[in-house]
């Protein structure tokens, strides 16, 4: 998928504050691509609330609808499996209310690979972008399409 055709319809688009989920959400604006910032804070990390705050400051500046999410993790266990899980979930009733086509987010290839092999278990639909932002839909062939990335990187 190009930019012109991400263009057409409204995206959330899943915003940390680091450097690659900022990068994507600028592209998407420089691109005049309709996006709504989807944040989720879960107090973790030292920078979290300056992380959000960077986020909503670029969204007010740019007029892009913010959203944010902090929840609470009331369990014991695996942080991240629940984390991924919270965000998901958020990232999905989000795209339900705005009537969003999708969900877009920035990811390094490791956690990429990771994310759509959980997506294609649980028969979800994201599209995701690696860390070139090349655009990549989870689908039935999702085996082909990883092994398609996983060449090209190494063929670089």
């Amino acid at each position: 998928m190009r930019w012109n055709q991400l263009a057409e319809k409204k995206w959330i688009v899943g915003v940390s504050g680091g450097p690659d989920s900022m990068a994507l959400l600028d592209l998407c604006r420089r691109h005049r691509v309709s996006v709504v910032c989807a944040h989720v804070n879960y107090h973790h990390r030292p920078t979290a609330d300056r992380d959000q705050q960077i986020v909503e400051a670029y969204c007010r500046s740019y007029a892009i609808p913010f959203y944010s999410l902090d929840p609470v993790k009331e369990t014991s266990g695996n942080f991240q499996a629940w984390a991924r899980e919270a965000r998901y979930a958020f990232f999905a009733r989000l795209a339900d209310q705005e009537a969003a086509a999708g969900v877009l987010i920035a990811q390094h290839l490791d956690d990429f690979l990771e994310t759509a092999l959980l997506q294609q278990l649980n028969g979800d639909e994201l599209l995701l972008l690696s860390e070139r932002y090349e655009m990549i839909k989870t689908s039935d062939d999702l085996a082909e399409q990883v092994h398609q990335i996983v060449n090209q990187r190494t063929h670089r």
